[in-house]
């Protein structure tokens, strides 16, 4: 596994790491500083990478919700031309994870205030992530560093049940209630990345890798709540498009066992935010990634 837009190496240990540091990407490129030019060798890469992330789900002032597992699989494709310092890389993840999910304050119309206090929702949540990605990177001639550029495409569908819990002490249930929230961010990148050689047969690097994202975050909530009389007794629905932008920073180590076999090991943090008047809304994901 590579590191967040990386393409692999080729030319016997004479390897470098491009970047992004994405959900998500991976691949290298060979690069020799002293050559100050990629290896002719270079051309198509293929990197399976798997990412052990624990996820904070998007959260909303007076929420809580459990930070879990989201264990993501993925592939890089990238491709280094042979005669310029330019290459392109596409990176995909999905993953999925599950925690638990409790609203305890009234949000916009999810909750419902009484006169007694405010109704609370305890139960889990289900989070489903898509991440695709397109770069374009730039090997800077004569030094160990690049650029990268793109355009990045999330798809989170969190999906809560459990129930509701009345505000006042001495009231009885309100029932169960469902809560789907469908989110898609659309990010603009830009970063960049270094990898230093850290044996003589250069099969043994360190990298890095930075890369922010502006955008928009586009939502859709929707909710229904069924009485214990089986009746429907509260639906809701909110739709928002707000600004949006993240931070994917990737550190990590790679060794390359063959001139076509790599391994890497990588920590990773990805964090995308979103602002709608005085209500912030983030989403926190990081790990170890292979």
């Amino acid at each position: 596994a590579l590191a967040p837009g990386e393409v692999a190496p080729v030319d016997s240990g004479s390897v470098a790491p491009q970047g992004s540091g994405a959900p998500l990407v991976s691949g290298e490129t060979t690069f020799s500083p002293e050559e100050g030019s990629t290896s002719d060798e270079i051309g198509l890469r293929v990197a399976l990478r798997f990412w052990g992330a624990s996820s904070a789900p998007a959260t909303v002032e007076g929420s809580q919700r459990e930070t879990f597992l989201l264990p993501s699989g993925g592939l890089t494709i990238s491709y280094l031309s042979p005669s310029c310092n330019f290459g392109g890389i596409v990176n995909f993840f999905y993953g999925q994870g599950r925690g638990d999910s409790t609203f305890e304050d009234a949000i916009g119309s999810r909750n419902v205030a009484t006169a007694a206090g405010v109704d609370r929702f305890d139960g889990r949540q289900e989070t489903y992530r898509y991440d695709v990605e397109l770069l374009l990177r730039y090997s800077v001639p004569d030094t160990p560093a690049y650029f990268l550029g793109g355009v990045r495409y999330i798809f989170m569908k969190e999906d809560s049940k459990g129930d509701v819990v009345p505000g006042s002490l001495n009231g009885t249930s309100r029932g169960y209630k469902r809560e789907l929230t469908f989110n898609n961010v659309i990010l603009f990148e830009l970063g960049g990345g270094v990898v230093g050689n850290i044996s003589e047969d250069r099969r043994h690097r360190l990298f890095g890798t930075a890369v922010v994202g502006f955008g928009a975050w586009l939502g859709d909530y929707q909710a229904d709540q069924i009485a214990p009389n089986r009746t429907t007794v509260d639906g809701d629905d909110d739709e928002w498009t707000d600004f949006a932008y993240s931070a994917d920073l990737t550190f990590g180590y790679q060794w390359s066992i063959t001139d076509s076999v790599e391994l890497g090991l990588s920590y990773r943090l990805l964090v995308f935010t979103s602002q709608r008047g005085d209500e912030d809304r983030t989403n926190l994901t990081h790990g170890l990634e292979l």
